[in-house]
């Protein structure tokens, strides 16, 4: 069975909405997600993994440049 526009009412509602939420972007980067983990050292001497933490990833050059994205970064909804 063939499905048709009809078939998916809020469809061309929804297309539109995230034409405006990528329109709305201020920044757009080619890069790569990765996750951090950091290693903390507590008062009694013991080590603790802490994470993880978002990090954007990407080249400039000859240099790689990262930077941990905040929670309203990440958000996608």
């Amino acid at each position: 069975m063939k499905r048709t526009l009809s078939d998916y009412p809020n469809l061309r509602q929804q297309h539109q909405q995230l034409l405006q939420r990528l329109s709305d972007l201020q920044e757009l980067r080619r890069g790569s997600r990765t996750e951090q983990f950091l290693m903390v050292k507590r008062k009694d001497g013991s080590r603790v993994k802490r994470g993880p933490y978002p990090l954007l990833t990407r080249t400039h050059g000859q240099k790689t440049i990262s930077r941990r994205l905040t929670d309203a970064l990440c958000r996608i909804s």
